[in-house]
């Protein structure tokens, strides 16, 4: 039955066990990875369902963040799906860690983020599109995970996330690469888009910076 199968998904619920220490849950994806063999894997239902963690605060965001680059490059994922895009809730918390949007009541029920979450996945989902393949991306300090991926037409997308408590200082070595976007997400800024500099690329402390060349609402090839 397993050889029929085309593809795997799971969900990935047991990742919260592993929030103080995000690292142990590699182990878990090695054991994955080698069960689903060459198959396409799709990460599903993603998202925080633990009481201890049902907050909006950007500490379980970027928690989160550190899962969605491990299953990308630990699993060669063909996607992550966070659990719900919009959902209408009730329950303030359930907003916070199940849907990344919800319909603003007080503001012509407008879609509105309902925590940090929407801001942390959408950088590993905004320039990365349909048909990019990730690339190896190695950083020579382990607190620094980077993932890149390419597409048609010289479409690259390179996302690191600083998960140490001092603001790193990268050059990146992209043989052909040429990046004309940045974008930031931090507690203060969500997925802000800031001029490309050359030269060396500052990722502060707790932040996610994507360095890409492709455009916002086209396809990359």
């Amino acid at each position: 039955m397993w050889k029929a199968i085309d593809y795997a998904t799971s969900n990935m619920y047991d990742y919260q066990d592993f929030f103080y220490d995000p690292d142990g849950f590699d182990a878990r994806l090695r054991e994955m990875k080698e069960a689903v063999g060459g198959k396409p894997f799709l990460a599903g239902e993603l998202c925080v369902n633990n009481s201890a963690f049902q907050n909006r605060s950007y500490r379980t965001a970027f928690a989160m963040g550190q899962l969605y680059h491990k299953v990308l490059t630990g699993l060669d994922v063909c996607g992550i799906l966070y659990c719900w895009t919009l959902l209408n809730v009730v329950q303030p918390s359930y907003g916070w860690t199940r849907t990344l949007m919800a319909p603003d009541a007080e503001h012509g029920l407008v879609p509105a983020a309902t925590s940090h979450q929407l801001r942390v996945y959408g950088a590993y989902s905004r320039r990365i599109r349909e048909g990019m393949t990730r690339v190896e991306a190695a950083s020579s300090n382990p607190q620094l995970l980077a993932a890149a991926f390419s597409g048609k037409a010289g479409a690259r997308t390179l996302v690191m996330l600083n998960r140490s408590t001092a603001a790193q200082r990268v050059s990146v070595t992209w043989p052909g690469g040429a990046f004309r976007y940045m974008e930031v997400v931090s507690p203060r800024q969500e997925n802000a888009v800031e001029p490309m500099a050359p030269g060396e690329v500052t990722v502060p402390p707790g932040a996610i910076v994507t360095l890409t060349n492709v455009p916002l609402g086209q396809a990359a090839g």
